[in-house]
């Protein structure tokens, strides 16, 4: 599976691309609560997001997506943003969003199931 959509997000006022390369998926995926993304999007829906996965998703779209940026400088955007709250909030939806667009985390359409079956 190939992550390879962009967007953008907006912390403190200014737009960063947001992306999740294979790499940048994966190495993500380790640090998640559940260890993958599936489930902590399933987690998410049921109303169980933890702050440590909103951390993590925001982190790694925006090293994903600024291929100059460094660790320090996506950690301090990251946690900016999550002190300001309503900012982690709309860069976790758009972060959400991306991973939607590149088919990694969208749910089955029963109708293609059942067509398949």
């Amino acid at each position: 599976m190939v992550f390879d959509t962009f967007g953008t997000i907006e912390i403190d006022g200014k737009s960063y691309k947001v992306s999740y390369p294979n790499a940048t998926g994966w190495e993500m995926e380790t640090h998640l609560t559940n260890q993958s993304m599936y489930d902590t999007v399933a987690a998410m829906g049921a109303g169980h997001m933890r702050s440590r996965d909103i951390y993590y998703i925001i982190m790694y779209g925006l090293l994903g997506g600024n291929k100059d940026m460094s660790p320090e400088k996506a950690d301090n955007l990251t946690r900016t943003a999550i002190t300001r709250g309503t900012e982690a909030v709309v860069a976790v939806q758009e972060c959400l969003q991306i991973l939607g667009k590149c088919g990694c985390i969208a749910l089955p359409n029963p109708k293609n199931e059942a067509a398949e079956a």
